[in-house]
This record gives C-alpha cells, structure tokens and sequence, in this order.
C-alpha cells in the first residue's frame, strides 16, 4: 500500500473516495429505459466468482507459487470454456455502510449468468467503463458519508470503522460464512 500513496494523492484530486466506485447510476433507470423516480441503490456490491478458474484458485496460493504472466492467459483460456447458461457470479449487496460489519445484513440479491459462449473481442472494439465517483452516492445519502467513520465491532472481534473493514476478504469471509439475506431463495417461494 506504501507504494500506492502517490497514485492516490493523484486520484483525490478528483475524488474525495479514490478507493471506492459509485452506484447511484446503476439505479438511475428502470427496465423500462425510464428514469426512475426514486433511486434506490446499495452502499456496495460483492461479485463473488463461481467458476473456478486458475487466477481465482490462485488467490488461495503463496506468491512465490502464482506466476502472473501465466495467470492472465490461463484465465482468458479458461472462461472461453464456459459454456452458455453458467453462473459466473453471484452478486452481494450491502444497503448501507453500517451493514458491512454484519452477515445478517449482507443480501444476496442476483446472479449473473453467461446468455452465450465467451468470445475474445479485439482491444479496440471500442467498448468503454466509465468508473462513477462514490462522491456522487454520498450527495445522494449524505447520511452515508457519516456512518462511515461510525466504530463497528466484526463478529470475530476485530474492530475498525465501516470505511476500514469494508473490502472483498470481509465479504468473502462473510459469504462463506452463510447467514445473509438470499433474495433469490425467498422468489422462489412466492
């Protein structure tokens, strides 16, 4: 992280949050194409893999035995083995800052599912992400910008804020521990 110091002292030039992506726009529309009246957007969203694939395998290895020129190809190699119709990731919502300290408040709110084989497309096929500042959710739940600082004590006792604790192993470590909210489970009752 030392290293990263003067790269994010470049990025808070443009945003107060440099480490954290915004979501507001993903709610901006309804299914319709319509602007939605009102947004209605989580603090933030966990994609949690299903396909086992070697860079994610690789994430549980030593550095010393991961080779990351290896670890791009085999990826590309691998996920255009997926076959059309598999679940690549689940996807986790936190509603708002204050849940991430807890499993019980974690949802479980989709999946994304390939519709076709994977096809490599050329790197200047111009499609482009536009990463959304999470300054623009804050003026939306300026309540949220607070919270963050609140003190939140982790189940295992480990103790930071919600801006400190917030981060993929948390999640991860949440999702294997079951206990979240599965939105898909309750659908399927109705």
């Amino acid at each position: 992280p030392v290293t990263l110091k003067p790269i994010l002292q470049i990025f808070k030039r443009y945003s107060q949050h440099p480490m954290a992506l915004g979501l507001s726009d993903l709610c901006m529309y309804d299914a319709d194409g319509e602007m939605a009246e009102d947004l209605n957007f989580p603090f933030c969203l966990t994609l949690h893999p299903r396909v086992r694939t070697k860079i994610n395998l690789g994430r549980d290895l030593p550095d010393e035995e991961v080779d990351a020129s290896e670890t791009l190809d085999s990826y590309l190699d691998d996920i255009q083995q997926i076959p059309k119709g598999t679940t690549l990731y689940d996807v986790y919502a936190n509603p708002d800052p204050l849940s991430v300290a807890s499993v019980s408040k974690l949802q479980r709110i989709g999946r994304i599912v390939s519709t076709s084989t994977m096809k490599e497309s050329p790197h200047d096929d111009g499609l482009f992400f536009r990463h959304q500042k999470k300054d623009e959710d804050f003026a939306l739940r300026p309540e949220w910008k607070e919270d963050l600082s609140t003190k939140v004590v982790l189940k295992d006792g480990s103790r930071g804020t919600a801006a400190t604790l917030a981060g993929w192993e948390l999640f991860e470590h949440q999702i294997a521990e079951g206990g979240f909210i599965d939105f898909e489970h309750y659908a399927s009752k109705k």
